[in-house]
């Protein structure tokens, strides 16, 4: 989309936004934070489908896989567990200040951490980054492809630990 209809898109957005009573956007802001709750527990739209997508191509793929870093259990969006292979989904929290500041940069050295004890760990990681939440058909499409030709980049001996996809 050009630059210039995504301010247009945006600029209406932000008119109707502003719009609203106090009492609906406070409705609004409880109904996104309990979905963002239930997508850590239950995965994303995204994340349902690249694990679909993974076990459709045979990969034994877990979802949502404990393990123990230091002092204090993590969990793996996604790991391919005869690949030592962990993958994480992450989006638009994970890269803009959309619960306030504080939480972004404890959200960053999470991030940072949990990226340190998996390669630490022995595993290749790959992180999807989902900057914008697209969820669209076409998008999902397309990274599902981009992680199918990075699962067989590993397979095929890639010396790197962290890829990143886009």
């Amino acid at each position: 989309m050009p630059e210039e209809e995504k301010k247009r898109r945006s600029d209406i957005s932000r008119v109707q936004w502003e719009s609203l009573s106090v009492q609906k956007v406070e409705e609004m802001q409880k109904a996104a934070a309990i979905s963002v709750r239930a997508a850590a527990v239950y995965g994303s739209k995204l994340e349902k489908f690249l694990i679909s997508g993974l076990k459709k191509e045979g990969y034994n793929a877990d979802f949502h896989k404990s393990f123990w870093a230091i002092d204090r259990k993590q969990h793996i969006d996604i790991f391919i567990s005869n690949l030592n292979l962990a993958i994480e989904i992450d989006g638009p929290s994970h890269f803009r200040s959309i619960w306030g500041d504080d939480v972004h940069r404890k959200q960053v050295v999470s991030d940072s951490k949990k990226t340190g004890f998996i390669i630490n760990a022995g595993m290749k990681m790959i992180r999807v980054k989902n900057i914008d939440g697209n969820s669209s058909g076409f998008y999902m499409r397309t990274i599902l492809k981009k992680l199918l030709h990075t699962i067989e980049l590993i397979k095929n001996g890639a010396k790197e630990n962290l890829f990143e996809l886009e």
